[in-house]
């Protein structure tokens, strides 16, 4: 757990943050440090997010990041583009998430 804190700190997060991700994520604190700095690296330089985001929706660490995360950023980043909030991204459910990608792409192509 030592390691995951120090992580967060070297994020720029606070001990403060740290409570606050951990209050609405108990598991943050468990993941694997080595995955949580590649979700925490793409978050960033990938996807050009704040780490704060991180704040408002900590189960983003959760998510597989290249079955879950890097597939559906790639497919949502041209259709609605950087700003759609983590949480919409990752916690539709995987049928609704690709029965709104088809309703885009209709909509795109009239």
């Amino acid at each position: 757990m030592q390691r995951v804190v120090e992580l967060f700190f070297r994020y720029g997060l606070s001990c403060a943050d740290v409570l606050v991700m951990s209050k609405k994520h108990p598991q943050v604190l468990q993941y694997n440090h080595a995955s949580l700095e590649k979700k925490m690296e793409f978050l960033v330089e990938g996807m050009e997010r704040e780490i704060g985001e991180l704040l408002m929706f900590p189960a983003f660490l959760g998510y597989n990041l290249d079955d879950r995360i890097k597939l559906r950023y790639e497919m949502k980043k041209d259709v609605r583009g950087k700003g759609m909030s983590l949480n919409k991204l990752l916690s539709v459910a995987s049928d609704k998430f690709h029965l709104q990608k088809s309703t885009s792409e209709i909509g795109s192509n009239l």
